[in-house]
């Protein structure tokens, strides 16, 4: 832990949205398509699948990946807030019980990323922001600038977190290639309500979305 794999010559892109198309509209929903350019990227979109009746959004994140040896990462943004920044705390959906990232920690332990379950979602007072993620669950906090990496009780209350998905990653050594080129798919589930208040039922939103629902196809009866 504390080890720095970021280099001072890192290079870092990020994609530019150059086309926006609704592609359906519906009494039940909407789809949306945003297409991105970026580099090491081929093809880059998003699709929101924004409901009529509630304050939630689907997302699929898809993309083709050029084929490279270099060490690299992907990392998708994840720009939330419940919308009330001042009274909101973050709670991770870890195995076991729901934590607070930077609170809940013992002193010394990694503040850059996390494992998640189900999600994780911004509590407030009035209202919570939930996002399940049920394809990536390593989510990064700490900075994607090249620097000290800060461990538990050595950030400052100015500290400033970040968050992202860390999709990608070739810089340790496992199972699968280290080109990871090819077409990916990832799914997001984000809602926001007022009736939700408390990390339980916050996190237990984040469950539901993630698994979503179990369909069978069954005969008619003769």
């Amino acid at each position: 832990m504390g080890r720095n794999r970021k280099g001072l010559n890192v290079q870092r892109s990020v994609g530019r949205l150059v086309k926006a198309k609704a592609l359906s509209s519906g009494p039940l929903y909407g789809v949306v398509e945003l297409q991105f350019e970026i580099n090491g990227m081929s093809y880059y979109s998003l699709l929101l699948k924004l409901h009529a009746s509630c304050s939630r959004v689907d997302v699929a994140v898809r993309f083709h990946k050029d084929s490279v040896w270099e060490p690299e990462n992907v990392y998708i943004s994840l720009p939330f807030t419940s919308g009330e920044k001042k009274d909101e705390t973050l709670w991770l959906d870890k195995a076991g019980a729901p934590v607070r990232p930077w609170i809940d920690q013992i002193s010394g332990t990694l503040l850059d990323y996390y494992c998640v379950q189900e999600g994780l979602a911004f509590v407030g007072e009035n209202s919570s922001l939930m996002i399940a993620a049920p394809d990536t669950p390593l989510i990064q906090l700490g900075s994607l600038e090249y620097g000290k990496r800060l461990l538990h009780t050595q950030q400052s209350e100015e500290t400033e977190r970040q968050m992202y998905a860390w999709v990608m990653s070739n810089y340790w050594e496992t199972n699968f290639k280290a080109t990871l080129g090819g077409f990916y798919e990832f799914s997001y589930f984000v809602a926001w309500s007022k009736d939700y208040t408390t990390v339980e039922q916050a996190i237990g939103q984040c469950k539901v979305m993630s698994t979503g629902f179990t369909v069978w196809r069954i005969k008619a009866d003769a």
